[in-house]
């Protein structure tokens, strides 16, 4: 069986804006005495808060049965499906460029900045992102440790080479 944790749900700044309203409830519980209505609220705003900074993407792949299993995790609640499939055809790379706006502070400011994604492809063409990373060296470790489980090629768009299983 294969885990792979992708990336969270949530961008960042969202998941930072949970922990902060997070520490405030919990020092706000902390100072004052309050009734059990207020009590409740801050434990469904608290319980949110977890939710917010918690939810991750991951992909589990079992090679006997056959199965990927897509789900969100969320406070231990796996919410996703599964599907079959016959064989894995294989792993492409390719390196994505993408822009970032410009902060508060210099609002023309933009970076343009790269990113290598690793696509896998079902024998029924169908692709899902398998992994992402800034780094191509460390992206292509993760994936020769899982290719060795998947029995495929990984081929790389970027300079046109296929590393074959080992």
């Amino acid at each position: 069986m294969i885990k792979i944790k992708q990336d969270y749900l949530l961008p960042f700044f969202i998941r930072f804006v949970g922990v902060i309203i997070f520490l405030s409830i919990i020092l706000n519980f902390i100072r004052t005495h309050q009734s059990i209505q207020t009590l409740l609220l801050h434990g469904v705003t608290l319980y949110f808060c977890v939710m917010i900074v918690t939810a991750r993407r991951v992909l589990e792949f079992n090679m006997k049965q056959k199965t990927c299993f897509r789900y969100v995790w969320v406070l231990g609640l796996k919410l996703g499906g599964t599907r079959t499939f016959n064989h894995i055809e294989k792993l492409f790379v390719n390196k994505v460029k993408y822009v970032t706006a410009g902060s508060l502070i210099n609002y023309h400011a933009q970076t343009q900045s790269v990113m290598y994604k690793c696509f896998l492809k079902f024998d029924d063409g169908e692709k899902i992102l398998f992994d992402a990373d800034v780094d191509k060296d460390r992206l292509f470790g993760r994936l020769r440790n899982a290719n060795t489980v998947f029995g495929t090629s990984i081929y790389d768009t970027t300079t046109h080479e296929t590393i074959l299983v080992e």
